[in-house]
């Protein structure tokens, strides 16, 4: 990507058009948008995770625990509240306290794999999210985060088995839809992976991040025309998307629309300027 700035940073009016010829010529397009360490966090207590409440939130259940030190629950949402705010030991302390006080408390065990996965921690990350799922079959969530734990041990097909069984438990799971195009797209199942997008899209119409990778993958299968209109999409909701205009204008050069190209890769490169 420092070699993608750099040409985009060359670009000026004056030499667009040998600023088009060396991106086609020494750059690959972009690869798929991977937000796979977007884990999902809809297990925690959704209190503790609303605007300006973290602090106070904190101070509330260290008065909770002071009064009932073997309450599990305030540990673990002091334990949401410290990792909201970006004391990720901290937080695994409370987590690993809650656990110690019961043992079957499925949501600890999954949300400390979630800190433990953010920590680069990923076989203990898969290690609590196994747990989860050993004293609740039915959670989705921690299928899921398994799921990304996974694919980023490289993983693919493990990973596509947990997304599969998110899916089943939630049918609308459109980051599970998501995450399972990303990896076929990696396995090189590129009609599959435009439907998991597909299906990802009808679920959250505005998921600009699918529109890009489906597009990327329509583009593999030399479907430039509706490529397009996937980076359109993905432009429309997100005007400061270098990526998008930048595989837009490649796809449009290879289409001999040279000036649309330029100024799409023009507008590229004064976004990364930025």
């Amino acid at each position: 990507m420092n070699h993608l700035k750099n040409c985009l940073l060359f670009s000026t009016a004056m030499l667009a058009g040998l600023f088009l010829n060396i991106c086609q010529t020494s750059l690959a397009r972009t690869n798929i948008i991977d937000h796979n360490d977007d884990i999902s966090y809809s297990n925690r207590d959704p209190i503790e995770y609303e605007s300006g409440q973290k602090q106070v939130s904190l101070v509330n259940y260290n008065r909770a625990i002071a009064i009932d030190p073997n309450d599990a629950k305030a540990y673990y949402i002091r334990g949401n509240s410290k990792f909201k705010l970006g004391q990720k030991q901290a937080a695994i302390a409370d987590f690993d306290r809650a656990i110690e006080i019961d043992p079957n408390f499925a949501d600890a065990y999954s949300t400390r794999g979630i800190v433990k996965f953010e920590l680069g921690q990923k076989q203990a990350a898969m290690a609590d999210f196994d747990r989860a799922i050993a004293i609740n079959p039915n959670d989705a969530n921690a299928y899921y985060n398994r799921g990304i734990a996974k694919d980023k041990l490289d993983q693919k097909q493990a990973a596509i088995a947990d997304y599969d069984r998110a899916i089943a438990i939630y049918p609308n799971y459109a980051n599970a839809y998501y995450s399972r195009g990303n990896s076929k797209f990696e396995l090189g199942q590129k009609q599959a992976a435009i439907a998991d997008f597909d299906r990802a899209i009808a679920i959250n119409p505005n998921f600009v991040d699918a529109y890009f990778n489906r597009g990327l993958a329509k583009d593999k299968l030399d479907q430039k025309q509706v490529a397009i209109a996937d980076f359109d999409r993905a432009i429309a909701i997100n005007p400061n998307f270098a990526k998008a205009y930048v595989n837009r204008g490649i796809v449009k050069s290879e289409l001999g629309q040279k000036q649309a190209a330029i100024t799409d890769l023009t507008k590229a490169a004064e976004l990364y300027r930025q």
